[in-house]
C-alpha cells in the first residue's frame, strides 16, 4: 500500500518528468551535443527519482533521429570478424556488474570468440581479470577516446559492424549505444542485459531481444517499456570462493569453534531503513539473548554511527568489517553457520555466491521479487517474525541446502546456464531493427514497487536535499536506539551520547540556512505563544 505521502511525491515526480520530455520539443536546439545534453538532463531525474516510467518513446524517438543523421566512420576495424561484442558502459574492479561479463565470458564455450569495448572508463577501476579472460577467448578489449557523446557513437557502430551479435552491459543514462545503434542501416542483433531492471533506461528502441534475470523481470519489460522479444537468461556464477573448512577458516578470523556465525554481505546503503523493514533492530532481536552468535556483515563500514553502536552493544559480537577484497571474502563465509541476505534491499549476487558454496541462506520477502531460484529454493520468509524462527531453527539443526544447490545448478552453474544461453541465442534476430515504442501501450502506474524503488533511488543520489534527509534519518535512529539504552554499557553510552551530538553538529553546520531558516519558524512561534499569553 502506497503513503498519502508517497503517492504525492512519485506523482509530482511524473509531472516533472513529463514537463522535462515535453521542454525536449519546444527547444529551439540546432547542435546535437546541445540537445543531448537536454536529453540527459531529463534521464538522470528519471534514473534518479522514480516516476512510474520505465522507458520514455519520445527520448528514444528523438535519440534514434540524432543518431540517424551522423555519419559512418570508415577505419579498419581491429576486432576479430564474427566476435561476440560485448559493450560496457564502465568496469568496476568489484560489483555485481562486471562479474557478470567477466563470468559470461568465462562460461562460454571455448570456441566462441569475445570482445570487450568500454565507452567511459577510468584507469584506477579497470579489472585486469577482464581482459585476461578476453585475450583467453581471443578477442580484443577496446576503450572508446574521450570524446563527444555523438563522435563516440560513431566510432562505436564502425567498431561494431564486424560482430556477429551485440551484449550491451550499459548504464541507465548511457546514450551511446543508441547513437550507435540508432541508425537503420546498421544490421548486426542487439541483446540487452537487463541489469537494472528496477530502474528507468534508454535503449529500448534499439533493443532486439531483451535478457532478464527472472520470468517476473521479463513480464515486467513488457508490460512496463514495451520491448515484445524478451527471454530468461539468470546471473551466471563462476566456481566461486575456495571451499575452506569451517574450523580453518575461524581460526583464521580468530572465532570460537562453538560460536554461531551468522554473515550477511551488501553494500552499506541496502540496509537502510524502509518502513518497519529495520535491518539494525532485527540485529539486536537475533543477538541479544543469544551470546554465543556472532554476525559477520562484509560491505558496511565499522565507523558508519550505526553499525559502530551495533558492535558496541553486542559487546563485539556483531561486527561490521567494512569492504573486503573479492580474494578475501570466501575466508569470511566458510566461516559461516548461515548467511543473512540484506534488506530493505536485496543482494542477489551475493546471494548466490554464498549458496553456491552450500552454504544455508534465509531471505525476506520484499516488493522488489526474487530470482526464481532463490523463490524455488524454500528460503524466502514472508515476515521478519518468520525469519526470526527459522533463524533460531537453522542455528540448532543446520537444514538443507539441496533445494537451492538443485536451483542453483539449474539456472546458474555453468552447464545450466548454457542452457539458458543457448535458447537465448536462439531467439535472437539475424539482423538488428530499430524499434518504435509505442507510449499507449506502456504501464505507468504507480504503488506500492515505486514507492520502494524512489526510497532505493534517494538513498544513492548525493544532493543537498539528500545528505540533509540522510542526516535527519541517522539522528532518528540513534533516537531509536535510546529505547535499547539499557543494553549499552558505559562505553557504548558515552558512543551514543556522542553520535546524537555529532549528530546535531553537522545537521546545524552543514545546513547553516536550513537551520537558521527553523529556528526562525521556532523563534516565530514563540512570539506568537507569547501574544496569546
Amino acid at each position: 500500500m502506497t503513503l498519502p505521502r508517497e503517492q504525492r511525491i512519485l506523482e509530482k515526480n511524473r509531472r516533472r518528468f513529463d514537463a522535462l520530455v515535453h521542454a525536449l520539443d519546444s527547444l529551439s536546439i540546432k547542435k546535437d551535443e546541445a540537445l543531448l545534453a537536454r536529453i540527459q538532463h531529463a534521464v538522470n531525474f528519471a534514473v534518479q527519482n522514480d516516476t512510474g516510467c520505465f522507458c520514455s518513446p519520445e527520448i528514444e524517438a528523438k535519440l534514434c533521429k540524432i543518431a540517424q543523421s551522423l555519419p559512418d566512420h570508415n577505419e579498419k576495424n581491429p576486432l576479430p570478424p564474427g566476435t561476440i561484442l560485448h559493450v560496457m558502459t564502465t568496469a568496476y574492479r568489484s560489483g555485481g556488474h562486471t562479474r557478470v561479463v567477466e563470468r559470461w565470458i568465462a562460461n562460454s564455450p571455448p570456441e566462441e570468440n569475445h570482445s570487450v569495448i568500454i565507452i567511459n572508463q577510468e584507469p584506477k577501476h579497470f579489472p585486469s581479470i577482464l581482459e585476461e579472460l578476453v585475450t583467453d577467448h581471443g578477442g580484443r578489449l577496446l576503450q572508446l577516446p574521450p570524446v563527444s557523446q555523438t563522435k563516440k557513437g560513431i566510432i562505436l557502430r564502425a567498431l561494431s559492424r564486424g560482430a556477429s551479435k551485440i551484449i550491451l552491459h550499459v548504464h541507465m543514462y548511457d546514450p551511446v549505444p543508441i547513437l550507435a545503434y540508432g541508425n537503420p542501416s546498421f544490421k548486426v542483433p542487439v541483446i540487452f542485459f537487463n541489469h537494472a531492471d528496477h530502474l528507468f533506461w534508454i535503449g529500448a528502441s534499439i533493443t532486439d531481444l531483451c535478457a532478464d534475470m527472472s520470468l517476473w523481470r521479463c513480464a515486467f519489460s513488457l508490460r512496463r517499456r514495451g520491448i515484445t522479444n524478451v527471454r530468461l537468461l539468470p546471473i551466471p556464477t563462476d566456481e566461486g570462493f575456495a571451499n575452506l573448512p569451517r574450523e580453518e577458516a575461524r581460526r583464521t578470523l580468530g572465532i570460537a569453534a562453538e560460536a554461531r556465525v551468522i554473515v550477511t554481505m551488501a553494500q552499506e546503503y541496502k540496509y537502510s531503513r524502509y518502513r518497519e523493514l529495520d535491518f539494525f533492530s532485527f540485529l539486536l532481536r537475533i543477538t541479544t539473548d543469544h551470546p554465543e552468535r556472532i554476525v559477520l556483515a562484509i560491505g558496511p563500514s565499522p565507523t558508519h554511527p550505526l553499525w559502530e553502536l551495533m558492535q558496541r552493544v553486542s559487546t563485539g559480537r556483531i561486527r561490521p568489517c567494512g569492504e573486503i577484497p573479492y580474494p578475501h571474502i570466501g575466508v569470511y563465509l566458510c566461516a559461516a553457520d548461515l548467511y543473512i541476505e540484506s534488506f530493505p534491499f536485496p543482494s542477489f549476487t551475493s546471494l548466490l555466491d554464498v549458496a553456491n558454496l552450500g552454504i544455508p541462506t534465509l531471505s525476506l520477502q520484499l516488493p522488489l521479487p526474487h530470482l526464481d531460484s532463490i523463490k524455488a529454493s524454500g528460503t524466502i520468509c514472508q515476515t521478519i517474525d518468520d525469519l526470526c524462527h527459522r533463524i533460531d531453527a537453522a542455528l540448532l539443526n543446520t537444514p538443507s541446502t539441496t533445494l537451492m544447490i538443485n536451483a542453483i545448478s539449474l539456472d546458474h552453474r555453468r552447464e545450466g546456464w548454457l542452457t539458458h544461453l543457448k535458447a537465448l541465442y536462439n531467439a535472437c534476430p539475424a539482423t538488428h531493427q530499430v524499434t518504435k515504442i509505442s507510449a499507449a501501450s506502456l504501464d505507468r502506474s504507480i504503488g506500492e514497487l515505486e514507492a520502494y524503488l524512489h526510497y532505493l533511488k534517494v538513498n544513492l543520489r548525493g544532493d543537498h536535499a539528500t545528505l540533509l534527509r540522510r542526516q535527519v534519518t541517522l539522528f532518528f535512529e540513534l533516537l531509536r536506539l535510546m529505547f535499547h539504552f539499557s543494553l549499552f554499557d558505559t562505553s557504548g553510552r558515552l558512543v551514543l551520547w556522542h553520535h546524537l551530538r555529532k549528530s546535531v553538529e553537522l545537521l546545524l553546520n552543514t545546513f547553516p540556512k536550513i537551520a537558521s531558516k527553523c529556528l526562525g519558524r521556532k523563534r516565530k512561534c514563540e512570539r506568537c505563544l507569547n501574544e496569546v499569553s
